[in-house]
């Protein structure tokens, strides 16, 4: 034997000594042949060589014992190795819980609410190239390792979360957890002003919710998540905005200003307010719930129905009267019309009165008729002519009654039934006599044309005792001039005074205010006029002289007018007399 030897009293003895007669001595290879134990050696080599070389040159699976994140993985195809990763993790992962506590409530979140899923192509890739990169003894001895241990293989995978998922859960968690604010309610009583504060709500930002629990689920954090809503509260009070709703200023007795066919009196409106420190205050103390009360303050108006009732139009604040021809027909015909429209206008406080508004456009259709009028410096046949001496005596009136002129022209000549500087022509569409009611209370306009003079009337009701007068000078004169123009119809010597002349002036008017003593409170300026000469034109004979005065068979459009309170200087001819061949 190669290998046998005796074992005795701790000696080793080699076999045909002594030793052999000892009884106890054993004799080992009496039994084997002596080729056994290599042969058997060399067979389990060959076959270990056999199972590595064909695991290293004809096997397609996971090696054995090779595990990815706990779960072995060894023997898988790679398809049966995606599948068994992806569901051992997502088994995992579907059963963690995220608490939240959001507010005043708790709600928990599951792996399995937030759609996860992974990619896991990575890990098997590295579990499947495991044994089969680098050299043939790198690779022997990997898988070698494997058929004995197990090979842990890191977890390189991808873990995604279904943000619909996600969002799908907080938005029915919102729902639950959103509370809608309660407004601020203002209701105005008899005596107050009631304001039921609001109460405020909280509404989830599902926005940030949703980032916040696909942080936590992707980081793998669990921790209970506190997350604070945000807090929806009530519109403020707006004190100020409150103040301009419930404000009223104190309305007076007033006339209607929609019926001005007939005098209706509209009772007055007390005013309305509230102490808006106070209201402030008392809103800014106020608990969510709670009803807040502020009173009213009345202020009562100054004039009521009954005291207008009794004043309107009680006193007359002036009366003025101009003087015309009567005999002149179609002339007194118009400023008859125009006087009955303006008569018993009511005009408010605070309106303007316009003579074009009123008494409209002059018009044949209307009534209105042909009459002297000038234009141009010239005196023709116009219809409405002679209307301006209604509009002239109503600016005596609103003048002497002390109202606001807001436009007023004067002629382009001086007329006779005013004095100069007191007149206010019209032409519609041009020209217009404005003023303003500015007192504190309705006046009326009555006007009437008889025989032969025109009269307004102003009734209103008077504040004080002041009289108003009305005076005007003359600045300046410009004389005019006598034209002479032969006219071959009319007889040797004979005259006939075709157009009238008239001086030029330049003159200032004044109101003058006196008290009920006639001691004067004010003097000032009314109005600066200027008024054109035009000289007067005269038709003579061919040939020859005569002591007839000349035919004034045409006369002016004011005569017949006795002297005004300050009568107009007379025409006076002056410069040299023009021949017109």
């Amino acid at each position: 034997m190669l290998w046998g030897y005796v074992i005795m009293s701790n000696q080793i003895t080699a076999p045909g000594t002594a030793a052999e007669a000892n009884p106890v001595a054993v004799k080992t290879g009496s039994r084997f042949p002596k080729w056994i134990l290599p042969v058997a050696l060399g067979g389990l080599v060959l076959l270990l060589v056999g199972f590595l070389t064909y695991s290293m040159t004809g096997y397609d699976n996971i090696y054995h014992n090779v595990t990815v994140g706990g779960v072995n993985l060894g023997g898988c195809t790679r398809e049966e190795a995606s599948a068994k990763l992806e569901s051992e993790l997502r088994k995992e992962f579907e059963g963690q819980v995220l608490p939240m506590t959001i507010g005043d409530q708790t709600i928990e979140i599951t792996g399995q609410q937030v759609g996860v899923r992974f990619q896991t192509e990575k890990a098997v890739d590295s579990a499947m190239t495991y044994g089969r990169e680098g050299g043939f003894l790198k690779r022997l001895g990997q898988v070698t390792s494997s058929l004995f241990s197990t090979k842990e293989l890191p977890l390189d995978t991808e873990m995604y979360i279904d943000t619909d998922k996600v969002k799908t859960v907080i938005s029915q968690a919102a729902q639950e957890l959103d509370i809608q604010a309660v407004p601020n309610v203002t209701r105005t009583a008899e005596k107050e002003v009631l304001i039921t504060m609001g109460k405020p709500g909280r509404k989830v930002d599902q926005v940030a919710l949703t980032t916040l629990v696909i942080d936590r689920f992707t980081a793998g954090d669990f921790s209970p998540l506190t997350y604070e809503p945000m807090v929806m509260r009530p519109q403020p009070v707006d004190v100020n905005a409150l103040y301009e709703e419930v404000f009223k200023e104190p309305v007076d007795a007033h006339l209607n200003p929609e019926n001005k066919n007939e005098v209706e009196v509209l009772p007055e409106e007390d005013g309305v307010s509230f102490d808006q420190q106070v209201a402030r205050t008392a809103v800014d103390s106020a608990t969510p719930g709670e009803t807040v009360t502020i009173p009213l303050v009345f202020t009562p108006a100054k004039i009521d129905k009954t005291m207008l009732e009794t004043q309107l139009f009680r006193d007359e604040l002036s009366t003025f009267t101009t003087y015309l021809n009567a005999g002149n027909a179609p002339r007194t015909s118009n400023i008859r019309l125009a006087a009955s429209i303006i008569n018993g206008t009511v005009l408010l406080p605070g309106e303007v009165f316009s003579y074009n508004g009123v008494v409209g456009q002059r018009t044949t259709e209307r009534g209105f008729k042909q009459a002297g009028a000038y234009v141009q410096g010239r005196l023709v046949d116009e219809v409405g002519g002679g209307i301006c001496q209604m509009s002239t005596t109503l600016y005596g009136g609103v003048v002497r009654a002390n109202l606001k002129i807001v436009e007023r022209r004067n002629h382009s000549m001086t007329v006779a039934y005013v004095p100069v500087g007191q007149d206010a022509t019209v032409n519609w569409g041009t020209t217009d006599l404005k003023f303003e009611n500015n007192t504190p209370y309705p006046i009326q306009i009555n006007a009437e044309q008889s025989g032969g003079y025109v009269k307004v009337t102003i009734l209103g009701t008077k504040t004080d005792e002041n009289t108003v007068s009305f005076e005007s000078r003359v600045l300046s004169t410009t004389p005019f001039s006598v034209k002479k123009v032969v006219n071959n119809s009319l007889a040797p010597g004979a005259r006939k005074v075709v157009m009238e002349g008239h001086t030029g002036y330049s003159a200032e008017s004044y109101r003058v205010i006196k008290d009920k003593d006639g001691k004067e409170i004010s003097r000032t300026v009314e109005a600066t006029s200027k008024y054109s000469k035009a000289d007067q034109i005269v038709e003579v004979g061919p040939s020859g002289t005569s002591n007839q005065p000349a035919d004034t068979n045409t006369p002016p459009a004011d005569t017949n007018t006795p002297p005004a309170e300050t009568p107009a200087p007379p025409a006076e001819p002056g410069g040299d007399v023009e021949i017109v061949e």
